[in-house]
């Protein structure tokens, strides 16, 4: 969601330039932001688990997010990326917020989503969140807007008493 950040979406397609007044701020119906992808590994531990920001089907939720034009090159760089998840085509529960200027006009909108994402008892032992990725997220929540911020708090609570890790 920082497009600045170097562990962000300009690392991945690096030839957009990407800043904050280059993304399109939209809403995704159906689905909700929760902290429910785990990845293995980090400092000096196999065994420590981290929570990462997924989103899930949820059909009366919505969440803020934003969007970039990609090329189909970049969108298999995506994919690679994002290879603990699955693309999902979006297009029809997509609404550009603001004035729209320069959104997307007949091409298909996709999010990724964690497949699948952590059982309630994995959500349970999770280790807790990498404190730097959490700090990078609501930094960009902040200048983003339109409520986003709020949200990313709301879909913090159930976390809230989870350990903030050092970087992996």
């Amino acid at each position: 969601m920082n497009p600045e950040h170097p562990r962000g979406l300009s690392k991945t397609i690096a030839g957009h330039n990407l800043s904050y007044e280059h993304l399109l701020v939209a809403e995704l119906q159906g689905f909700r932001r929760r902290w429910s992808a785990l990845s293995a590994g980090g400092p000096g531990s196999a065994t420590t688990y981290r929570a990462h920001w997924n989103l899930e089907k949820r059909e009366a939720a919505k969440v803020t997010g934003v969007l970039v034009l990609v090329s189909e090159e970049e969108l298999l760089a995506l994919d690679m990326r994002e290879r603990n998840y699955d693309r999902v085509e979006v297009t029809d529960d997509v609404t550009i917020l603001g004035d729209g200027r320069n959104g997307p006009q007949n091409v298909p909108v996709y999010t990724y989503v964690s497949f699948p994402p952590i059982s309630e008892v994995e959500y349970a032992i999770a280790t807790g969140i990498d404190a730097e990725y959490e700090r990078v997220v609501l930094e960009a929540a902040s200048r983003i807007g339109h409520g986003l911020e709020a949200q990313i708090h709301s879909a913090t609570v159930e976390t809230r008493g989870w350990p903030r890790l050092s970087p992996a």
